[in-house]
């Protein structure tokens, strides 16, 4: 896990990936990111969710940039709770803004000076806790969420099954309506 703080202004994005997945809480600053081609202007108390392998960059457009980043291996969760907890960083939606985290960030920062026996485990349970929040962030807001692209969603879902048997309660439990 890192805490960066950055003020080296740019004018292009510098591309790159990672075999890890990031988590970016915005605290201060001007910058815009791009991900996979869409280009995000993260707000104070945003975060932004990237997974491996996704061409990603960052440009700096006024000083006095600070975030939080954070960047870990998927082992790091207990096996029986990764998939569903790794889910958002595969959703469409990897930008949610007026997230209030900061208090779970310095959590997972301050288990750094807790006794080495207890550490891991505290960091751990602490980073799970944050990825929980970021699941039901995700679900909440699809449940509020009153987006006419809704319905685009759910026909290219069957477009993209056409030869499958779905039934309608299918369809309710995989767009959570």
């Amino acid at each position: 896990f890192f805490f960066i703080f950055k003020d080296k202004i740019g004018h292009d994005y510098e591309m790159h990936c990672h075999l890890f997945y990031e988590i970016y809480y915005f605290i201060s600053g001007d910058v815009d990111y791009m991900v996979e081609g869409k280009i995000y202007h993260p707000a104070p108390n945003s975060i932004l969710l990237l997974k491996p392998g996704a061409a990603h960059g960052v440009k700096i457009n006024r000083e006095d940039y600070k975030r939080y980043a954070f960047h870990f291996m998927p082992d790091i969760i207990p096996l029986e709770h990764r998939d569903i907890l790794l889910s958002p960083f595969y959703e469409d939606n990897i930008y949610y803004e007026n997230v209030d985290l900061v208090s779970s960030f310095d959590n997972v920062l301050d288990a750094d000076n807790l006794p080495k026996n207890i550490r891991d485990i505290a960091v751990a349970c602490r980073f799970e806790n944050i990825l929980t929040n970021i699941f039901i962030l995700g679900r909440h807001k699809e449940n509020i969420d009153q987006n006419p692209h809704s319905a685009e969603k759910i026909v290219n879902y069957l477009n993209e099954h056409l030869t499958e048997s779905i039934n309608l309660e299918e369809l309710a439990n995989i767009f959570f309506i």
